[in-house]
């Protein structure tokens, strides 16, 4: 092997040494893009490369413009075909760079007289089909990226002239026309070459009458593919945003990957109110096919063209949701909109003079106690990315403001003005602005003489408005707005509000505290992981990822006594993350194994977490201490549970993280006293010494002992 690189020409050897080192830098480039992983990162790296792969890189926006995109897809994470594009051209650019070099040095070493050991060729090498062919097809490829340049430049100035002159700088213009001259010297290279290989002249006309007819149909070719791009356009009464819909909507037809080949452009050729016609052109500017493409609204429009937008407005109308869910009057009963419109009198038509686009998702209203009349307020809210893209309407009221009426953490509300409505008010809800309105429903018929906005009569006054608004002040509980929060972002997880629930605290002496839940959630799902080895469940990494951003926002810090070290820390049994906020205290429980605990009816087995509340620190020490110091529990990590209580007498769960047993104590004038703990009734002859009441050995429900023999009932 080592003898037969040996053998190699230098430029080989020097081309490929190149070329592995480039190899080399795509490895470390795709490995370290893996490792710490982002949205972006590759597209960002990939920008890096094409910068340190030039002049070759060029041919990914230009010549990759043509070959790719049949193969692409607007939602790619990765842009996997641009990297092998680019690690196709870059490698062979510099193997050829170092080709060159190693070229170079040969030439220089004979000139200089330092290598005599390869003499001067005496005759012409010997006809290589191959390095012509190679020769030849590379100058083609070079003559198609000189013609898509030139299609790129006349479609650019056809387009739009003076858009044309702001997005290509002067440094493009000295590039495409330094690649023009080399493609000129190329050819001219080229047919030198030919002439001096081949003695024969006729066998010389032929070749290059091959090559002439070569670009001729890369010519023909391009005509074909780009005469509709630059001849055919919608109609003059289509906008833009008609064109970009119509022509995406009209690429859903066109899913075959042959079929997107062959067609070139699309157009509108027709509309009315109702459809769009729009037409598919192949070669040459021939029709492929007509479709009719159904219109909507300008604001589907938009929101079908941007997906970034739809998600942006998904979770701010789960925002408006939760808004009016918080809309309170304590003396005024809700009413939502469809109620309003089929009990009363008040039809949509009275209701959206008012609002033109309002819907049962956006208002609600209060039936006021104004005696003379069926009053009602309403309330009508708007996220800023609905209205923006319904409306053309650019919030004036984008955050932050100063003059706040509430503020809290998780509520800012501000004044914003009163035109045309009762009240208006602009709101910041978990860092998302919003814009409610009030405006009075009312049964009144107007006076016959209106000539001006009128305001029917109601009861309605400013303490009644900043009551409602106070109300949105109340927040959710924790477990209520994670279960919120893990439905939106995992709709197939079942959850579970527990009426019943303990969570485990190490207090700062090592005594183990079962703290009551005030609230606390059973989060469940069989995700397909299937192993005893939560790390691998993808729902249980987004869920930790979301619990630890809400409690970040509520101020909570995490306990690190409490809190697994990592996944692997086996000391709880569970995976235990544990925050504080004054009193209050979370524990998010992750159970490691794949079990049939806590699963919903319709699963076999699943992955379970369990997240708990408490504040009651305090009063569960007071009462556990003294039964975790008289059983010397400290630093045990064991519990207990006081189960009866008779008299003086005590039956205790004693348990750890999975396992435990039952104790009973008996208070005495020392302090308790431990008097058996198994997991089985106890011995006869303790009982016998002991002589523990009748009732209470009924009530803790002890019915036998045990002796050398065997067991034995209490009665006998």
């Amino acid at each position: 092997m080592i003898n037969k690189i040996k053998k190699l020409p230098l430029p080989v050897i020097v081309g490929l040494i190149l070329a592995g080192v480039d190899l080399a830098f795509w490895i470390w480039f795709v490995s370290y893009g893996f490792l710490i992983y982002r949205p972006g990162i590759f597209h960002e790296g990939l920008l890096g490369m094409m910068i340190l792969h030039m002049p070759a890189s060029v041919l990914l926006p230009i010549l990759g413009s043509f070959l790719l995109p049949p193969f692409l897809t607007s939602d790619s994470i990765i842009p996997i075909p641009q990297t092998i594009f680019l690690f196709v051209v870059g490698i062979t650019q510099y193997y050829f760079v170092g080709y060159f070099i190693g070229w170079l040095i040969v030439k220089l070493r004979r000139k200089l007289g330092f290598d005599k050991s390869v003499p001067e060729p005496q005759k012409k090498p010997a006809l290589s089909r191959k390095k012509d062919w190679i020769y030849n097809i590379l100058h083609l490829l070079f003559t198609v990226l000189i013609l898509r340049m030139l299609i790129d430049i006349l479609s650019g100035m056809m387009l739009d002239f003076e858009m044309y002159k702001m997005n290509y700088p002067p440094t493009r213009h000295y590039l495409e026309l330094a690649l023009a001259i080399i493609w000129l010297y190329c050819t001219y290279r080229i047919v030198r070459y030919n002439k001096k290989k081949f003695d024969n002249s006729e066998t010389f006309k032929n070749i290059n009458k091959t090559l002439l007819f070569a670009n001729i149909l890369i010519v023909i070719i391009f005509s074909a593919v780009h005469i509709p791009k630059l001849s055919i356009s919608d109609i003059p009464e289509a906008t833009g945003l008609d064109s970009v819909y119509a022509r995406q909507q009209a690429g859903i037809f066109f899913d075959n990957p042959l079929e997107r080949l062959i067609v070139m452009k699309t157009a509108i050729v027709g509309m009315d109110e109702k459809m769009y016609q729009v037409v598919a052109y192949t070669f040459f500017g021939l029709k492929y096919r007509l479709t009719d493409i159904e219109k909507v609204s300008e604001y589907e429009m938009r929101l079908l063209l941007n997906p970034a937008m739809q998600k942006k407005q998904y979770e701010a109308q789960i925002g408006v949701a939760e808004i009016l869910k918080r809309i309170e009057h304590s003396e005024w009963p809700r009413v939502t909109y469809s109620e309003l419109i089929k009990n009363t009198n008040l039809g949509p038509e009275k209701i959206q003079a008012i609002v033109s686009d309002i819907e049962e998702v956006n208002s609600l209203f209060l039936k006021t106690d104004y005696a003379e009349h069926e009053v009602y307020l309403l309330a009508y809210l708007e996220d800023v990315y609905t209205n923006s893209m319904k409306k053309d309407f650019v919030f004036e009221d984008m955050m932050p403001q100063s003059d706040y009426v509430i503020s809290t953490k998780e509520v800012k509300i501000s004044k914003a003005h009163t035109d045309s409505v009762l009240d208006s008010y602009r709101i910041e809800f978990k860092d998302r602005p919003y814009y409610i309105i009030f405006d009075i429903v009312s049964d009144q018929e107007p006076p016959a003489d209106l000539n001006h906005i009128w305001d029917p009569d109601h009861n309605v006054k400013d303490e009644d408005i900043l009551q409602i608004l106070k109300s949105l002040t109340t927040s959710q509980t924790v477990t209520e707005e994670l279960a919120s929060k893990f439905k939106s972002t995992m709709p197939d997880v079942d959850i579970k509000f527990q009426k019943e629930s303990f969570l485990w605290w190490n207090d700062e002496d090592g005594y183990s505290i079962l703290v009551p839940g005030i609230e606390s959630i059973e989060i469940s799902k069989d995700d397909g992981a299937r192993v005893d080895n939560f790390t691998k469940s993808s729902f249980v990494r987004g869920l930790l990822e979301i619990v630890d951003q809400v409690m970040e926002d509520r101020d909570f810090s995490l306990n690190e006594k409490n809190t697994s070290i990592d996944e692997t820390d086996k000391k709880f049994y569970d995976y235990v993350r544990a925050f504080e906020n004054s009193e209050e205290l979370c524990v998010v429980r992750v159970n490691p194994d794949y079990s049939s605990h806590g699963c919903a009816d319709n699963m076999f087995m699943c992955n379970e977490v369990e997240i708990t509340c408490g504040n009651d620190l305090v009063g569960s020490q007071t009462e556990q201490r003294p039964f975790l110091e008289a059983l010397d529990l400290q630093n045990k990590e064991k519990i207990i549970r006081t189960r009866k209580q008779i008299g003086d007498y005590f039956q205790l769960g004693v348990s750890g993280r999975r396992a435990g047993s039952e104790a009973v104590m008996k208070k005495e004038d020392s302090g308790l006293r431990l008097i058996y703990m198994s997991q089985e009734d106890p011995l006869c002859e303790l009982l016998d010494k002991e002589k523990i009441p009748s009732n209470v050995l009924s009530s803790f429900k002890i019915e036998g002992c045990w002796t050398e023999t065997g067991y034995r009932n209490i009665d006998e």
